[in-house]
């Protein structure tokens, strides 16, 4: 996972289930957390095309969602994919960047 910032463009590049979160804040100064990057797992893929709906991916397993859809340490697989994702940085807005993993110990909601 990476981030480039040029100017208030925040550019955020990963691969695997390492996240990028934007966090602000609402006018009763509680924060709010939404995620920018996309976890490349097995779960997101079938979200992707269409063989399990949002509600079902809820109810899946920490196994479906641990399951990494792209393996860069594999010498035979050049074909992986970089999530790519640009945000226009308002001020009051921050960026966390999280390892992978995070999202099995913590929820979102846990995040902000």
């Amino acid at each position: 996972m990476g981030v480039r910032i040029a100017g208030d463009t925040l550019t955020i590049f990963n691969v695997g289930d390492s996240r990028a979160y934007l966090l602000t804040s609402d006018t009763n100064g509680s924060s709010q957390a939404r995620l920018l990057s996309r976890d490349h797992n097995i779960l997101n893929d079938m979200l992707d095309d269409g063989d399990i709906t949002r509600a079902q991916s809820e109810q899946s397993t920490s196994f479906m969602n641990g399951l990494t859809a792209w393996f860069m340490a594999d010498p035979d697989c050049d074909d992986f994919q970089v999530n790519i994702v640009s945000h226009q940085w308002l001020p009051g807005e921050r960026l966390l960047l999280c390892s992978d993993g995070i999202n099995e110990v913590l929820s979102d909601a846990e995040i902000s």
